[in-house]
């Protein structure tokens, strides 16, 4: 079997149950970045049935408590904490075939009444009530505060490359996401008929139009900053430096706004 995904611990001990999870995840069509994503959850589970002297085998929804206590003490974020419970039972269910069993003592959360559903002799069908649900912990309801005009045009005037604002702009204009945005391949941008073939979550395409302000400035950065040499199927690439040439990451993304946002002096959570 070809393991393309691999998990270590941090001594270099490999967990070998878990390629077999990885590529199975990878047969069903799960993008690189979710794979990645659950190794991560998979290896900070590792981790804490290590320092409680756990094994995976025996794990109850006990334990999962203790679990969120310990992502709690690490300060972890409620979406992360829940994203990680649901990485461990779909793990445990791969491994065992099985549940993970319930246990005394803990509180699950109960599901909501919506009401006795529509009426039958109507030809419709009654809802049906999900007895429980699973373990996770209550997220708390973020409200993002939008940047105003006056903001987005400070920001906006920072940047001097016009790779930069092109990422802006498809960001602004078109609503992708970091990661749609650096995937971006040269030949799915179509500038004669401006519009991009995007890659999205669970690797669904769409098709998005492009407005004439940002095929100009692709334009413009492809024609004057793009590496010429460049064997990336990209289109945008890292411009100086030991890397020039190679593929935007998330990282670099973000640090570009970092920066921007922190000499325009906006702040504030967005």
């Amino acid at each position: 079997m070809n393991e393309k995904y691999r998990l270590f611990d941090s001594d270099g001990a490999l967990h070998s149950e878990t390629a077999k999870f990885f590529r199975a995840l990878e047969i069903r069509g799960l993008s690189a970045q979710t794979v990645r994503a659950y190794a991560f959850d998979l290896l900070i589970a590792y981790r804490w049935l290590a320092s409680d002297k756990l094994e995976l085998s025996k794990l109850t929804q006990t334990e999962l408590i203790e679990f969120i206590a310990y992502q709690q003490k690490k300060n972890a974020n409620p979406k992360s904490i829940n994203r990680r419970l649901t990485v461990i039972r779909l793990f445990y269910r791969f491994c065992f075939n099985r549940s993970i069993p319930r246990s005394e003592n803990t509180s699950l959360p109960a599901p909501y009444y919506k009401g006795q559903g529509l009426d039958p002799y109507l030809g419709l069908y009654k809802r049906r009530q999900k007895a429980s649900r699973e373990l996770s912990v209550k997220v708390p309801r973020r409200i993002l505060e939008p940047l105003s005009p006056p903001e987005v045009k400070a920001i906006l005037a920072e940047f001097t490359r016009y790779r930069d604002l092109a990422i802006a702009l498809l960001l602004l204009f078109c609503g992708l996401r970091a990661n749609e945005v650096v995937t971006l391949k040269l030949k799915e941008t179509d500038l004669t008929e401006t519009q991009i073939r995007v890659h999205g979550k669970g690797n669904r395409e769409r098709i998005l139009p492009l407005p004439g302000e940002v095929v100009d400035v692709i334009r413009r950065y492809l024609r004057v900053e793009r590496p010429a040499r460049s064997h990336s199927d990209r289109l945008f690439l890292v411009l100086q430096g030991r890397k020039r040439g190679g593929p935007m990451t998330t990282d670099g993304l973000r640090s570009l706004f970092r920066g921007r946002r922190k000499n325009t002096g906006v702040s504030k959570a967005h």
